[in-house]
């Protein structure tokens, strides 16, 4: 009988604590921490959209729009080897980001990072690039224009193309979506100017409207400063 109130009597008490520290953890609007260890951290707003998202390769989140993910669709291979920060605006869509990632085999190692701004439902008008592959590094700082439309039927159609099981038909689904895609969506990332350092020559480009090239400002191997204007048949 002593060992039945006993048990009671524990368990009771054990029950009022944690009730009493879950009420605490909801009703305390500040912990300090020493330190946090997390696979991933997401920042919402109160009505539960997100703010921000910072989370290991395991778990980078998927494109977002309209607080609706679309997981496969993202340029490159970020989704496969990124990490990194994402941040939304008020709509719950996607609209920049800090991702880094690295990569390494027998031969040659790579390793890269990424600052980006989006433009509202659209997709990048400013990059800030860091690229390695071996001995080879390349930095550009580059700002785009963008078509003046939401970039939601984009998504949902490559969302609906990536879930295509059969690999020849996909690709004969995505050969006709670069179609509609030149058709509906023309000059998509179209440059307006290119800061750069790549393969040992540093240079700056600007572009017209159109995004066609009209100057060029480099420095060559040889160490020569060099100034270049372009005609409109870029020659």
């Amino acid at each position: 009988m002593f060992w039945e109130v006993y048990a009671l009597t524990l368990t009771v008490i054990v029950v009022y604590l944690v009730y009493i520290s879950l009420r605490l953890l909801k009703t305390k609007k500040s912990v300090e921490f020493d330190e946090i260890k997390a696979q991933k951290i997401t920042i919402v707003e109160p009505n539960g959209k997100p703010v921000l998202i910072i989370a290991n390769t395991k778990n980078f989140p998927p494109l977002m729009i309209d607080g609706k993910e679309y997981p496969g669709i993202r340029s490159g291979n970020i989704e496969e080897i990124g990490k990194g920060m994402i941040f939304y605006n008020n709509d719950g869509d996607e609209m920049g980001g800090f991702v880094w990632g690295s990569d390494k085999s027998e031969d040659e190692i790579s390793q890269w990072a990424m600052f980006t701004i989006d433009g509202y439902k659209q997709n990048e008008v400013f990059r800030l690039l860091f690229d390695q592959t071996g001995n080879k590094k390349n930095i550009s700082i580059i700002a785009y224009d963008q078509p003046g439309k939401s970039l939601k039927p984009v998504v949902e159609k490559l969302s609906k193309i990536v879930s295509i099981k059969d690999s020849a038909q996909r690709e004969k689904e995505r050969d006709k979506f670069n179609e509609w895609l030149k058709k509906e969506y023309p000059n998509t990332y179209r440059e307006r100017f290119y800061i750069g350092y790549e393969d040992s020559i540093s240079f700056i480009q600007l572009y017209d409207k159109e995004g066609k090239p009209k100057l060029r400002l480099y420095v060559d191997e040889n160490g020569e400063p060099k100034l270049e204007f372009y005609d409109k048949k870029e020659k």
